[in-house]
């Protein structure tokens, strides 16, 4: 995994409700906010696999979010929104797979079952490029054009704090 470094990384917590705590963060670099980083929090205690559900979209020859994040065991629904056929792929080793030529709904669901950085591509459109970072806690967020992203609902604990940019 590629940690970027940053110029700065600013993150608070707030209490809520007993128990829980809200992580805000905001990234930035030498040229202002960081736009789709990852901000996420790893408790000291390990956090069982989740049986989850995503989607990526591919909609005007894009995917859509271009950085997503998951929690391993992750199913992920890849529809393709074009009136044209795409051909999905990733040769990372965290999560190798194929789906050959096919429009609308059509591509099976994909697993995400390792920890690690995942590159899409399209072999049709050079392009379409899209990141996905699979980690082993649910504590993350993507930040938003200003560079900002909110965690809610993180437990009592320790937690180590990271921010990954591809």
């Amino acid at each position: 995994m590629f940690l970027v470094p940053m110029t700065s990384v600013l993150a608070a917590v707030a209490a809520l409700a007993a128990g829980a705590a809200e992580l805000r963060g905001s990234v930035s670099d030498e040229k202002g906010a960081v736009a789709d980083a990852v901000i996420y929090a790893t408790p000291s205690a390990a956090v069982p696999a989740a049986s989850t559900r995503a989607v990526i979209d591919q909609i005007g020859k894009l995917y859509v979010p271009f950085v997503s994040v998951l929690h391993v065991g992750t199913s992920v629904h890849f529809p393709n929104r074009d009136n044209i056929k795409h051909h999905l792929y990733s040769v990372s080793p965290a999560k190798r797979f194929e789906r050959p030529l096919y429009g609308g709904s059509q591509a099976e669901p994909v697993i995400f079952d390792k920890p690690g950085e995942v590159a899409l591509g399209c072999n049709i459109h050079d392009w379409m490029v899209a990141h996905v970072l699979v980690l082993e806690t649910p504590y993350a967020a993507v930040t938003d054009k200003a560079g900002r992203a909110v965690i809610a609902d993180l437990p009592d604990g320790e937690y180590e704090v990271r921010v990954w940019h591809p």
